[in-house]
């Protein structure tokens, strides 16, 4: 899961730092929740607060104004009545002579709003847009509070607000013309139900907010430490979860490069980089469906280094490695961009050449290559000149198949190899005959060792003075019992290049060895036998050792044994013969 959100270190630094600022975020955001609700209450406790006090107000005023006015005897701190009430006198003496003065209700509730408001930390007091005394005169805010309940017809109307440098939870309560309120105000023409201005309350704002974060001192106490634990812990694991990242950034680097090395192993050749067959037909299946919408040629063909184990005899391993490599870079140079060059075998390559047109163009890029291949190759601090024999195969000419395409390419290299000099030999039916009995006697060779099919003449050697015979030559024949006689020219070479002629030697070696005893103890005298060795015998290094088991098991002196080489073997090989 890791892996596929993560690909990187820089992407998993860019996780770690977007759930910080996550988690910053989540913190302002907590803490502007818990601000907000904090002003909420602190807001809804003010106004239940006014609330108590205008309706405390209210039944206040309406107690007074269903009792009317009240008699008092005269207080200074008593204002005396400035309204008139209709009906009764503004004063009266009693039976004892006290006299006593009227105050309205609209006069006792102002002293009692005053009275009220002078030793409290709220201000409580009537406004009205229509006032008669200028002391009920409304600010800007109550003006607008007036006009809003007029117009809406709300119970009330409330906010946070400032009034001078404090700031207050301002509401204002509706005050509504009664019926008992149209004697004292029958000159304002009100009807009943009119709003005739209202209970303005002015609460100071701050010692709410003020205990409504005391309140909840310990929600942010508990929060600032849940979001400490969380910001540590994002850093905690965030280190613990790059540790965990590096190791599997590095297991899949190390699957990575070991997939790469695996599919280069598979698909590539180790010594020159070039494709390996498995991938070469892949790509001659995709030219084969492509030249068959086109109506093009595709050519494949088998390049081989003439005599590349001799060469490879001069030279080390290394060496080796850098001629294959110099002889593709020379092929690789002359084909086009969109060729295919691939490592055949230790001395052969595979080329494709697909949207050919015609077999001309296919020869023309060949002779260049054997034309670049006259120049010296400096390999391993060696100057060496080689030639190549190559097979070339068509589609559809020959085949439509492209295994078969290989197979055939690879049929006319061989046939190529066989002649001198620097051939190309195309494929045709009769190629693939002679290939055929090629296989059918490499496969025959085998068979005839284990079967007794080989038999061995003797062309004798006759002392011309006594005219006695003192020896003879070993030939070897091959009866084969469907193909009959088959002569040594036929066989040997097959059995040269299968390394079958070492086996065959040494049956030839032995079998002769001991027809010579049998001679010599007939005749009673000692018998010469002369015996054949091919090039491939020649350097094998257990030579001398076959030979001497030989003698050891037939009893043969050695002095009766001829080894019989040719000057070129000599040629080749001084030191060794």
């Amino acid at each position: 899961m890791m892996r596929k959100l993560i690909q990187s270190q820089p992407d998993f630094d860019r996780y770690i730092y977007m759930l910080v600022i996550a988690w910053i975020g989540v913190f302002f955001m907590s803490v502007a929740f818990i601000a907000s609700e904090v002003q909420g209450n602190a807001e809804n406790q003010a106004f239940i607060r006014a609330k108590s006090i205008a309706e405390r107000d209210m039944l206040y005023r309406q107690w007074a104004g269903h009792y009317g006015g009240v008699y008092l005897p005269h207080v200074e701190s008593i204002d005396l009545d400035q309204f008139q009430m209709p009906g009764h006198d503004s004063e009266v003496v009693t039976e004892d002579g006290l006299q006593l003065h009227l105050v309205s209700s609209a006069s006792m509730t102002r002293q009692v709003f005053e009275l009220g408001n002078s030793g409290s930390d709220f201000i409580s007091r009537i406004t009205s847009l229509d006032v008669t005394n200028p002391d009920n005169q409304p600010d800007m805010w109550e003006s607008e509070a007036l006009t809003n309940l007029k117009q809406t017809g709300a119970e009330s109307f409330s906010a946070i607000a400032p009034s001078g440098d404090v700031e207050y939870a301002r509401t204002l309560f509706p005050l509504k013309v009664e019926q008992g309120c149209l004697d004292c105000h029958v000159d304002k023409g009100y009807q009943p139900g009119d709003i005739r201005g209202g209970i303005s309350i002015l609460i100071p704002f701050h010692p709410f907010l003020e205990a409504e974060w005391e309140a909840s001192r310990s929600v942010l106490m508990l929060a600032a430490l849940f979001w400490l634990a969380g910001f540590f812990g994002i850093f905690f694991f965030s280190r613990k979860l790059s540790q965990q990242f590096q190791i599997i950034s590095e297991s899949e680097q190390q699957r990575h490069i070991a997939e790469s090395t695996l599919h280069y192993l598979a698909h590539f050749d180790k010594q020159t980089n070039l494709p390996k067959r498995a991938l070469f037909e892949d790509r001659l299946h995709q030219a084969i469906v492509y030249a068959g919408r086109t109506e093009r040629k595709v050519a494949v063909a088998v390049v081989k280094i003439d005599n590349f184990n001799k060469l490879c005899d001069v030279f080390s391993e290394r060496g080796e490695s850098e001629l294959i490599r110099r002889f593709a870079e020379v092929v690789s140079s002359i084909i086009r961009p969109d060729d295919t060059i691939a490592r055949f075998e230790k001395d052969s390559l595979l080329i494709l050449l697909p949207g050919m047109r015609s077999k001309e163009g296919i020869v023309s890029i060949f002779e260049k290559i054997n034309y670049q291949l006259e120049a010296p190759f400096l390999v391993d601090q060696k100057e060496l000149f080689i030639n190549s024999s190559v097979g070339v195969a068509l589609y559809p000419d020959d085949t439509d198949d492209a295994d078969t395409l290989v197979r055939y390419a690879e049929t006319a290299a061989q046939t190529a190899c066989s002649l001198e000099g620097a051939t190309l030999q195309m494929y045709s039916e009769e190629l693939n005959r002679s290939a055929h009995e090629r296989l059918f006697l490499e496969t025959g060779i085998r068979k005839a060792l284990i079967e007794d099919q080989f038999t061995i003449y003797y062309q004798p050697q006759i002392d011309a003075p006594s005219g006695r015979i003192v020896g003879a030559e070993a030939l070897i024949r091959w009866f084969h019992p469907e193909k009959g006689m088959i002569t040594p020219d036929q066989f040997i070479p097959l059995a040269e290049s299968s390394g079958m002629i070492v086996p065959i030697g040494e049956w030839i070696m032995k079998n002769a060895c001991r027809q010579a005893v049998v001679w010599q103890r007939e005749h009673g005298r000692s018998f010469q036998i002369g015996i054949n060795v091919s090039a491939k015998q020649f350097k094998d290094p257990n030579l001398v050792d076959m030979i001497d088991r030989a003698l050891s098991e037939t009893g043969l002196a050695p002095e009766n044994l001829e080894i019989e080489i040719t000057e070129g073997m000599i040629m080749e090989d001084v030191e060794r013969a």
